[in-house]
C-alpha cells in the first residue's frame, strides 16, 4: 500500500481505524450519513517530477471496495499562468507531464477537479515555500511494541539541519529495496515439446515502499531554527525482505505552511488517539479544497505543497547486520517435486497439467544423486520464480550496485 492510500483511509476514519505507526483494531463506528464524499490526495513539491493527484469516495460500510474518482478533469493552475491538466494513468489516480509542468519554488498554485459528474472543486491557493536545509541523515538500531504488543526490530532515521525562513516542516521517508525470488525459472520446453536450459531471468527486483510516519515540527522565535535529531521514521527490519540484498531510503524535509502544519498535527492527535470515535474526528479536520458549487459540501483530504530538500542513504544486508539486527524473513516458498505417471506420462504432460493449467511456477528438474535429471519437474508457487509478481524488474535511475 502506498502513502496516498494510507492518508486516504486516515481520512475515511470514521469506518476504518488506520494507524500509521501501529496497528489497532478497527472500530465500527455507525454512520448515519451515507453521502460518499470526495477524497483529495495530492502533493507537489519543487521536485523535477511528476506530481500525481488521487480521488476516491469515502466508505460508509467498513466492507465496502475503495470507489476510486474516475473520469474527472483534473488541472493545477500557477500564478504565472501555467495551466497543467493531469492525464489519468490508472483509475482514479491523475499525473503531471514533468517535461512541462515545472513547479517553482515561491510560486502559488491552485487545484482544481471537475467530476464526471460535473462538480467542481477547487483548493485554496498554495505557495511553494523556500526548501530547508539538510545537513545529515544517520540511523540507529530501535525497537517499538506494536499493536498486538509485540517486539519490532528496526532502524531510526534522524536528520540534523536547519529552516530557512520558515517555521513548519515536514519529513516524508521513501524506501527502495532490492530483493531476489529463491527459484528462478531454469529450463524451458521448445516447440518439441523437449527441455532446454535457459539463464535465469527475473530473479532479482525492486520495492518500494512509502512510511506511513507522521513526523512535523514547529519552530518560532522562541526556538532555535537548528534542527538536531530529529526522528524522520522507524523502518521495521524484522520478518520481511528490506535487507534481504540491499536498501536504500531518501529522507525528504519539506518546508510547509502553518495551515498544513495544523492539518498534520490534528492527523497525528487523531492517529495517538487510536481513533477513539470521542476524540478528534477527520469531519473536524479543516481541508483546503472546497465544492465550488455547494458550500455545505465536504470534501476530505488536503492539497499538500512543500518545498523539498532530501538526502539518500544506502545500507548493505552486511552493514545491517553488523548493528545487530537480526534479519528473520520467510518467504513462504516451498519447492515440490511431481514425476511422470501412468496418468501424466511425459514431463511435458506434468508441464501442461501443473504451470500451463494450474498455475504453478517451474523451476526445474529434479536429479538423482549423480546429478542426471529424472523425469519429474520441481515446482513451486510462482511469486517464488518470477520477482515481477512482487516488485519491479526496472531498476532505479539513481540506485547503486
Amino acid at each position: 500500500m502506498s502513502r496516498n492510500n494510507a492518508i486516504i483511509i486516515l481520512f475515511i476514519l470514521f469506518t476504518i481505524i488506520f494507524s500509521l505507526a501501529k496497528c489497532v483494531d478497527p472500530y465500527h463506528v455507525s454512520v448515519t450519513n451515507d453521502k460518499k464524499m470526495l477524497v483529495v490526495d495530492a502533493l507537489i513539491t519543487n521536485e523535477n517530477k511528476s506530481h500525481f493527484v488521487k480521488l476516491s469516495r469515502s466508505k460508509t460500510n467498513i466492507d465496502e471496495e475503495n470507489v476510486m474518482e474516475t473520469g474527472a478533469f483534473v488541472s493545477i493552475t500557477g500564478d504565472n499562468g501555467e495551466n497543467e491538466v493531469l492525464k489519468e494513468t490508472k483509475p482514479g489516480v491523475y499525473k503531471t507531464d514533468s517535461t512541462k509542468f515545472i513547479v517553482r519554488v515561491g510560486g502559488k498554485y491552485i487545484l482544481s477537479i471537475i467530476t464526471s459528474e460535473g462538480k467542481h472543486y477547487e483548493s485554496q491557493e498554495c505557495e511553494i515555500l523556500q526548501p530547508s536545509v539538510i545537513n545529515n541523515v544517520y540511523y540507529k538500531p530501535d525497537t517499538i511494541i506494536d499493536g498486538n504488543n509485540k517486539e519490532v526490530e528496526g532502524l531510526r532515521f534522524y536528520v540534523n539541519g536547519s529552516s530557512v525562513n520558515n517555521n513548519y516542516l515536514r519529513w516524508l521517508c521513501d524506501e527502495k529495496w532490492k530483493f531476489k525470488v529463491p527459484y528462478a525459472t531454469k529450463i524451458a520446453f521448445n516447440e518439441k515439446k523437449q527441455i532446454y536450459s535457459i539463464p535465469e531471468k527475473n530473479k532479482y527486483c525492486f520495492k518500494a515502499f512509502a512510511s506511513y510516519e507522521i513526523s512535523i515540527q514547529a519552530l518560532n522565535e522562541y526556538t532555535s531554527d537548528q534542527i538536531v535529531g530529529k526522528s524522520a521514521c522507524f523502518i521495521p527490519t524484522n520478518y520481511n525482505d528490506r535487507f534481504q540484498i540491499k536498501y536504500s531510503i531518501s529522507i525528504k524535509q519539506l518546508s510547509i505552511s502553518a495551515e498544513e502544519y495544523e492539518f498534520w498535527s490534528k492527523m497525528k492527535k487523531v492517529n495517538e488517539d487510536g481513533g477513539d470515535m470521542f476524540g478528534i474526528q477527520p469531519f473536524s479536520i479543516p481541508s483546503n479544497i472546497v465544492s465550488m458549487d455547494d458550500d455545505s459540501e465536504q470534501v476530505l483530504g488536503y492539497f499538500q505543497t512543500g518545498g523539498v530538500a532530501s538526502k539518500r542513504l544506502f545500507i548493505s544486508r552486511a552493514e545491517a547486520r553488523d548493528l545487530g539486527l537480526r534479519l528473520l524473513y520467510d518467504d513462504g516458498c516451498v519447492l515440490d517435486t511431481v514425476m511422470v505417471s501412468e496418468r501424466l506420462k511425459t514431463v511435458y504432460d506434468l508441464y501442461e497439467k501443473y504451470i500451463l493449467t494450474d498455475g504453478y511456477g517451474l523451476y526445474d528438474q529434479p536429479t538423482d544423486q549423480m546429478g542426471f535429471p529424472l523425469d519429474g519437474l520441481l515446482i513451486v508457487s510462482k511469486r517464488c520464480t518470477d520477482c515481477r509478481l512482487r516488485g519491479s524488474n526496472k531498476k532505479p535511475l539513481f540506485w547503486e550496485d
